[in-house]
């Protein structure tokens, strides 16, 4: 979805209610009322408080859970290479399956939930009135909705006022008959928006499409949004989350006929899959609801399904949390400033010192004194000058690697002048709670290097942690390290101190973050012009510089001394220490993405160590620094970038067991060969003993990377799966924390044998087919 200048932060919901016949009022009478108790309406749904434990509003308390809870000693029942926990004996026959061995009072089974959802909505759906200001009243005191006006993300037309103004025009225009009662916003928060925020970098582009439902899914779409736990497995279940139209008018259809309409708007990206008869529609972010009453009259209006008439199936990471508006700039703005012709060969250098050290982030290292950036800067506004940490995205219409930046802007200018377009980063402050994992490869260079910046990070450190706990405040990839606990210096100063940060308690970092260019508002543009005979110093022109010809450079490799920041780990000392690559958050998708990487090299290596102890799944054990993979690392798309735990799937279009395509791998001619690389995706297990697991777990010592599940039988495990099919986990899964603990296969089955009370896996799912 296209982003502008100024817009909110929070992903948003617009709601507009159509007034019925015979009914007339305004928005204020429709929200206008008394305070009321919590409402027992079956639209909303209650709150989910675990994985698949829900509190009920209701006085129905759900029958105990009779199976007997077996007693842990606590200890490994086995050191072989096959490790079983808990109990041996099968649940009691009769009993209710669920991941936890008793359930809180008051609470029931996420299935039980569903099916009482689905029966209460059939049963609400017969009734001939809904009562949609008692829905609207409560959704807006929980926080869920508001009707505080935002800037309009939206183009001129659709008016510039407030989003609201422009949704309620753009559906007005698209549907004449409607009759507009009210438009709201969906505030998203928490786990959806932490889940977008770490997939919104290898998202493609998106678009916005409507989904009309009915009123007792609204609340539930609110408070979850389009999630799949909801709307079915394949999203089968219409008007529940799951078909997304271009018009408006379609997507009307699936809301009813006696009762007021409710009509959402989403932001959605495209993923294909197999074939292009099996192109599916992801939805990646919930950013708009409508609600409206039905129509006086349904015109033909010509109406499309999305792409190749398919279904969207809903993606439950449904929020996109962006910058605060206080923190951004203004919008892109173009400024020609013209330099007296006396001035000129004293004016001619950009005066702009780069760090390039970052081969693809290049950033402002300093202005000097008697350039073009310098007499820009005494002219221009505040919130517009060229400052230290400014990332140069493009010059003169090219963006290349950093040291080809650098090169371009030392060189003299022409005379129709400099184009640069900058991005303003942002400073975020990060305190990461110890002791514990960090989880993140800091890399940085001696000399011409402002600060240390983040090169890779682990899925299952502490800052992954703080990502998804804090997406508002998230850092990423090549964000640039300031201060460390209150000290501030030279790169290696900083990592010292990191280093010994271990010592304390709670550390803290500060951050310079670069946010992904696409977002506008941190976006700023400015023309430097240097050639003007007839203008004085300084004067300010509404015009453009003409348009230079991109120039397409080889990439550059640039060699960084790299520092690892890992804690010592409590057992296994000869254990190496290795730089973690997180996994993509991808999709989830029952089949994870697919690429393949196109790889030659002289150096005569291959630049993998692999992990064939899975006889059916062969893995990136560690990527070394030099080699065919990490030359096409350097060079490919982030999106395309072979990291760690990547499955390898097919040598040169050849499938097989994993000794077989070891072997073809060893045996390669490095001058020219491909492989297909499968990204697995991360999910969240949340287990609560006592218990049987009813999990399997192998490895191999000394060349695991990580432990995989072998066989998943009749337990917690099990039930978790029926219970979240969203979350669920499969054979060959592999498991790479364990309570926050990550570490060698050793440790982890440690961690899995010691634990107590509750058992937080973090598992890689990789949809291997048994």
């Amino acid at each position: 979805m296209p982003r502008v200048a100024a817009f909110e932060p929070l992903t948003c919901i617009f709601c507009l209610h159509e007034q019925s016949k015979g009914k007339r009022g305004s928005e204020a009478q429709l929200l206008e009322g008394k305070a009321s108790k919590a409402p027992t309406h079956p639209s909303l749904p209650p709150r989910i408080s675990g994985p698949g434990i829900v509190e009920s509003g209701t006085s129905e308390k759900p029958s105990s859970n009779t199976s007997a809870a077996t007693p842990r000693d606590g200890r490994m029942q086995s050191r072989s290479k096959r490790l079983s926990l808990g109990s041996k004996e099968p649940p009691a026959a009769g009993g209710p399956r669920s991941h936890s061995a008793q359930a809180p009072a008051g609470s029931i089974s996420m299935a039980k939930f569903l099916a009482s959802q689905n029966a209460l909505s059939s049963s609400f759906r017969s009734a001939a009135t809904v009562d949609v200001p008692v829905i609207l009243r409560s959704l807006l005191s929980r926080g869920l909705l508001s009707s505080r006006p935002h800037s309009s993300p939206f183009s001129a037309e659709l008016g510039r006022s407030s989003d609201l103004e422009a949704i309620h025009n753009w559906l007005a225009s698209a549907m004449p008959s409607l009759r507009i009662r009210c438009v709201l916003r969906v505030e998203c928060s928490g786990a959806a928006a932490a889940a977008y925020s770490s997939v919104s970098s290898t998202l493609g582009p998106e678009r916005l499409l409507w989904h009309g439902t009915s009123w007792d899914c609204v609340g539930n779409i609110a408070q979850n949004g389009f999630n799949r736990g909801y709307s079915g497995r394949h999203g089968s279940k219409l008007g529940r989350g799951s078909y997304f139209a271009e018009e408006p008018a379609f997507a009307l259809r699936f809301c009813g006929r006696r009762e007021p309409k409710a009509i959402f708007l989403a932001g959605s990206s495209y993923h294909a899959k197999g074939s292009i008869f099996d192109r599916q529609v992801r939805v990646a972010a919930l950013d708009a609801m409508f609600c409206c009453c039905e129509a006086a009259d349904e015109q033909n209006v010509s109406l499309k399904l999305t792409e190749e008439q398919c279904q969207a199936l809903p993606d439950p990471r449904t929020a996109r949390a962006l910058q605060d508006e206080a923190t951004t700039v203004d919008a892109m703005y173009v400024v020609s400033l013209s330099i007296d012709i006396r001035s000129l060969e004293q004016a001619r250098a950009p005066g702009i010192v780069l760090d390039a050290t970052d081969s693809e982030c290049p950033l402002v290292r300093s202005v000097r004194e008697d350039g073009l950036a310098a007499t820009w800067n005494s002219v221009a506004e505040e919130g517009r000058r060229i400052r230290t940490f400014d990332h140069l995205v493009e010059m003169n219409g090219f963006r290349g690697p950093s040291l080809e930046m650098a090169r371009l802007i030392t060189r003299r200018i022409r005379p129709e002048g400099l184009c640069l377009t900058l991005q303003r980063p942002l400073e975020r402050r990060v305190r990461l709670q110890l002791p514990g994992e960090v989880g993140v490869t800091l890399h940085y260079k001696k000399h011409g290097c402002l600060c240390p910046w983040i090169a890779e990070l682990d899925p299952a450190g502490l800052m992954a942690r703080w990502n998804m706990e804090k997406p508002q405040e998230r850092v990423g990839l090549h964000d640039r390290i300031l201060e460390v606990n209150g000290t501030r210096g030279p790169p290696w100063v900083l990592i010292e101190e990191a280093m010994c940060s271990y010592t304390d308690k709670v550390p803290t970092l500060i951050l310079v973050s670069q946010e992904v260019f696409h977002s506008a508002v941190l976006a700023v543009k400015a023309i430097l012009h240097p050639l003007s005979a007839q203008s004085g110093h300084g004067e300010m022109l509404c015009s453009c510089a003409p348009k230079i010809e991109s120039q397409v450079l080889a990439p550059c490799t640039l060699k960084a001394e790299v520092q690892v920041l890992s804690p010592k780990r409590l057992s296994d000392p000869g254990y190496p220490e290795t730089t973690l690559t997180p996994p993509s958050f991808l999709h989830p998708d029952a089949i994870p993405d697919l690429f393949e990487a196109s790889c030659s090299t002289s150096s005569g290596s291959l630049g993998l160590l692999m992990d064939a102890t899975d006889p059916s799944c062969l893995i990136v054990k560690t990527i070394e620094r030099r080699g065919a993979i990490p030359e096409w690392n350097e060079v490919a798309p982030e999106g395309k970038r072979v990291s760690k735990y990547d499955r390898v799937t097919e040598v040169n279009g050849e499938g097989g067991e994993s000794e077989e395509l070891m072997e073809r791998l060893l045996s390669l001619d490095l001058t020219l060969f491909t492989i297909t690389v499968q990204r697995p995706e991360a999910r969240l297990v949340k287990l609560h003993l006592p218990g049987d697991t009813g999990m399997s777990v192998d490895c191999e010592k000394a060349k695991s990377a990580v432990p995989w599940i072998s066989r998943i039988s009749n337990g917690l495990l099990k039930s978790w799966n029926e219970d979240m099919p969203e979350q669920s986990v499969a054979v060959h899964d592999r498991i790479v924390s364990v309570n926050g603990c990550a570490g060698s296969s050793e440790l982890i089955l440690d961690r899995l044998a010691l634990a107590e009370k509750t058992i937080e896996l973090l598992v890689l799912h990789y949809a291997i087919e048994s």
